[in-house]
């Protein structure tokens, strides 16, 4: 268990230093990645809409 904890401690702690260094590629990239995932969730749930509708 705390072994678990650590390791996602320095998980975060890496992730914030990446986004310090490289903030603006870091920040369009996840913009990316969440706008992709978001648009293929709503084309999933309408696809299941009309199929199931």
């Amino acid at each position: 268990m705390f072994h678990n904890n650590g390791d996602t401690m320095v998980t975060k702690k890496q992730n914030i230093h990446v986004k310090s260094r490289d903030s603006c590629k870091f920040n369009t990239q996840y913009i990316e990645n969440v706008l992709f995932s978001n648009l293929y969730m709503i084309t999933n749930m309408t696809l299941k809409f009309f199929l199931i509708g």
